[in-house]
Parts: structure tokens; C-alpha cells; sequence
């Protein structure tokens, strides 16, 4: 996060406490390798007791306060207010950006059981149900893991995109395009680039961007000009893609969701 995206001024703007509702309250941003929308950060069971939590916090900060006893309720109240309006004042705000009140967070939750339990006489029993309430969410959790999560995680970061550049550098090919929508740190990562070769051949977009974009690097170029295809001499391209190349002029290779795709004797 750039010091940029830290200002006063994000506290008048009403999408800023859109975002903090949907990280806070739907334990959700949108990014699914975050948190899934389905269970969110801590579960969706987890809401009610953050907000008994809360209650019961605040309640006994405001006893002591009253009978002038040094409250550690008080002084974690004032640093999770302080953890708010530390993320209200940043811009995109997402669930990484907000990690400063996970652990408050947590506190809370931990408290709002401890109090609910408390509540019923046979207390033991709402533990119980409360730890097969878990259970059962972890249960279900995996089970998405481990099944369609790794489809929809796996377009997101790009499956493929590994294979296809091994492939390339074992054929020798130095001069690739890469498709927009594969980010340069991955390439980076999968190529194995040496850091001083990268730091003298990057060129990036904007600079002062809050995210950088790299327009080249190395053997590298991004952006794919799919009009102009006689540019490069090899591309890395989205599956879906291959049409645009003429299986007389190219060979193409697929690998998951991406494809390499090779000028023929070029």
C-alpha cells in the first residue's frame, strides 16, 4: 500500500464504508483468494457472536469505567477504534488492507461465546452445539476447497501460465508476448528471472501506479496486439485465444487455462 491511498479524505466517501461493511460484515471483498463468499473469514456464524462480543466488551469497560477501575476492556475498545478508522481511511479497502482488526475481531468472537454460553444453565450443552456448529462449517468448507473452489481459484491465478512458460524457455524462445491478463510477477516467479536483469530491462506503465504494470521485461513484452501478430516470435495466451493464430504459421501448445503458442520456424 503506497502512501497515496492513506488520506483523511477517504472518510467522506461513502463507497469507503461500503468496502469496510463488506470486509467487516460479509467477511467478503470480492477477491475469492481472501475468503470465499460462502463462508467468509471466520464463518458466517461467527457474526453474531462478534456482535454479543461487542456488547459484552463494551459493558464491562463502561462498569469499570464507572466504579474507576482500570479497564483492559477500555483500552482494547480504543485500539479497535483506532483499527477503524485506520482502515476507513484507506482507499480499496480489502480484506489484507484490514488485517490490523482480524485480531480484534477474533477477541470479540471469542467473548460473544463465552457470553452466550453463560446464558443457559446447562451451559455445556450450547458448547457443544457450538463446536459441532464449527465443525460442520469446517466439514463443508473443505469439501469446497477440495472441489469447485479449485476451478474458479485456479482461472484466477492463471493455471497454466507455469507450464506454458517452461515450455517456451525449453524450446529457446527469447522474444514472447504475453497476454494481459497474466500479471508480470507471475511471469517473474515462473521464469526465474535474476533480479538484475529485471531491475535493467523493466519498463513499467506507471511508476507512481498504486499496482505497477510492467510493459516489458528481459525476453518479455506485455500486451497482446491481437491485429499484429507477426510482432513477436512466441506468445502466451488465454486457451480461448488459439483461434487468432493460423495453424499453418504457428504451433500451439495448450496447458490448463493458457496456451503456448510458437511462430513455426521463426
Amino acid at each position: 500500500m503506497r502512501a497515496s491511498e492513506l488520506s483523511l479524505e477517504n472518510l467522506l466517501r461513502p463507497e469507503i464504508y461500503q468496502n469496510f461493511i463488506n470486509v467487516i460484515f460479509k467477511q467478503y471483498d470480492g477477491l475469492p483468494w481472501n475468503s470465499t463468499e460462502e463462508f467468509g473469514l471466520f464463518y458466517k456464524l461467527s457474526l453474531p457472536f462478534a456482535v454479543i462480543g461487542i456488547c459484552r466488551v463494551c459493558g464491562l469497560a463502561w462498569e469499570k469505567l464507572r466504579k474507576k477501575i482500570f479497564s483492559c476492556e477500555l483500552l482494547f475498545i480504543i485500539a479497535a477504534l483506532c483499527s477503524v478508522l485506520c482502515c476507513l481511511m484507506v482507499s480499496n479497502l480489502n480484506v489484507n488492507r484490514a488485517n490490523m482488526l482480524h485480531f480484534f475481531t477474533l477477541i470479540f468472537i471469542a467473548a460473544g461465546i463465552s457470553e452466550a454460553c453463560s446464558w443457559f444453565k446447562k451451559g455445556q450443552y450450547f458448547k457443544h452445539a457450538v463446536v459441532l456448529g464449527y465443525a460442520i462449517c469446517f466439514m463443508c468448507f473443505v469439501v469446497y476447497y477440495f472441489g469447485s473452489y479449485n476451478d474458479t481459484i485456479g482461472w484466477y491465478f492463471k493455471d497454466g501460465v507455469g507450464e506454458t512458460v517452461t515450455y517456451l524457455n525449453s524450446v529457446g524462445c527469447d522474444d514472447i508476448c504475453v497476454d494481459s491478463s497474466v500479471y508480470h510477477s507471475q511471469i517473474l516467479f515462473y521464469d526465474e528471472t535474476p533480479v538484475y536483469e529485471y531491475l535493467e530491462t523493466v519498463e513499467y506503465s506507471d511508476r507512481n501506479a498504486a499496482y505497477r504494470n510492467a510493459e516489458r521485461f528481459g525476453k518479455y513484452t506485455f500486451g497482446i496486439d491481437y491485429y499484429n501478430l507477426d510482432a513477436h516470435d512466441a506468445y502466451i495466451v488465454p486457451a480461448d485465444q488459439t483461434e487468432n493464430f493460423s495453424s499453418e504459421e504457428y504451433e500451439v501448445s495448450v496447458f490448463g487455462n493458457y496456451a503456448a503458442v510458437c511462430r513455426i520456424n521463426g
